[in-house]
């Protein structure tokens, strides 16, 4: 018996995309109203496809030259952010980065202080907690699109 493998929706790619490019930085700048800077050369893959990055957005194809899955804008994991974070949440990341980036610079000199890895990776740990937080409450806010290609066949 063989199982059957469905296509992803368009809201599965936005939830990829947004997993691979909702970082600290772009939340921040979303929350602050301003534009994030997305990446416009990047790639990966997994999950039975690959994606790349341009000026539009994140294109998902089968392979690195294959055809076309789908493509999820910036504007649209921008939308993410701003479903996703609150005051709150963007004044603990902002926090925890702010942290991070002295603990860096105790590290190489540039403020007196004492060493403190574990705090590097309890900042990098929050970071990443309220990344992730911030993504999973915007894709819950964030409706499915019908994918209206299998509503016709």
């Amino acid at each position: 018996m063989t199982a059957t493998v469905s296509a992803p929706t368009h809201h599965d790619l936005l939830a990829a995309a947004a997993r691979s490019y909702v970082n600290a930085g772009a939340i921040g700048r979303v929350h602050a109203g301003q534009e994030p800077t997305w990446p416009v050369s990047a790639g990966g893959s997994g999950n039975g496809f690959s994606h790349s990055t341009d000026r539009r957005g994140v294109t998902f194809r089968t392979s690195f030259t294959g055809p076309v899955i789908d493509t999820v804008t910036w504007a649209e994991l921008a939308d993410v952010v701003r479903h996703g974070v609150t005051d709150h949440i963007a004044a603990e990341l902002s926090a925890a980065y702010a942290s991070y980036c002295h603990r860096a610079d105790s590290e190489i000199g540039l403020v007196i202080g004492p060493r403190d890895r574990d705090g590097w990776q309890r900042d990098i740990a929050t970071m990443h907690r309220l990344e992730q937080l911030v993504i999973e409450r915007g894709l819950d806010a964030t409706p499915d699109q019908l994918d209206l290609f299998a509503i016709g066949a």
